[in-house]
């Protein structure tokens, strides 16, 4: 009997050493097979595109702006905690400064080139939690030309030199707003709308054409649109 008893605590020592005895820090199976309790830790990625731009030629005392796409390409929140940008730029806080894993918000990246003028290079920081990237940099470059220096195309109805960017220029800058807003006055014929730039909001007229500083086709937008696309990007309206 004795013997018998021996026989079985060999075996279940045998059996033990063999599966292993659990050490600290991990789950033992009821079966003896050992699991670790470390897990991938959840962390935040932000990625933003595109990393660089290049405005191009930049009339002389003009405003020009872009856009960069700010992402969440990890597993936990995201925090914006801050937005600064070099000598001449001015960056706009997102829209969101929290985004959920797989969301994305704009940030707007305006540059006054008034009194400067050739190559210009600036940069964009953006401060985050992302553990790995706190902090991104992006790059903008471009080259300031006067307006009189700027580059000729030939007429050949007339076979005289005509400035490129004179449609620029020639342009009513007068549809650039400051301060705060008044569609109502805007809104001349009042029709309940106008033509707004979808890049620079803040380019409002009542009659159709085209942005003095980017140069894209104003969009016939309602009042309502209008007011709500400038509250959106910081922009105050009249009530």
């Amino acid at each position: 009997m004795n013997t018998c008893k021996i026989k079985i605590f060999t075996l279940v020592l045998f059996v033990c050493g063999f599966m292993g005895i659990p050490h600290s820090g991990a789950f033992a199976h009821p079966y003896g097979t050992s699991f670790a309790l470390s897990q991938s830790k959840l962390e935040p990625q932000a990625v933003v595109r595109p990393m660089a731009y290049n405005f191009g030629d930049i009339i002389q005392d003009s405003v020009v702006t872009t856009y960069f796409v700010i992402t969440n390409e990890g597993s936990a929140l995201l925090k914006i905690k801050n937005v600064w940008a070099s000598c001449g730029c001015t960056a706009v806080m997102p829209a969101k400064n929290e985004l959920k894993p797989g969301e994305s918000t704009d940030l707007k990246v305006t540059f006054d080139s008034k009194g400067k003028s050739g190559k210009q290079n600036k940069t964009v920081y953006i401060e985050t939690n992302d553990p790995k990237n706190s902090t991104i940099t992006l790059a903008l470059t471009g080259n300031i030309v006067e307006k009189e220096k700027s580059v000729f195309a030939q007429d050949s109805t007339h076979g005289k030199h005509l400035h490129k960017h004179d449609t620029v220029i020639k342009q009513d800058t007068t549809i650039v707003r400051e301060g705060e807003i008044d569609l109502m006055a805007i809104d001349k014929n009042k029709d309940g709308k106008v033509f707004q730039d979808t890049m620079d909001w803040n380019v409002i007229s009542d009659e159709p054409g085209e942005c003095p500083l980017c140069g894209m086709k104003l969009k016939e937008v309602t009042l309502e649109t209008a007011k709500k696309n400038l509250i959106e990007n910081g922009f105050k309206v009249k009530e």
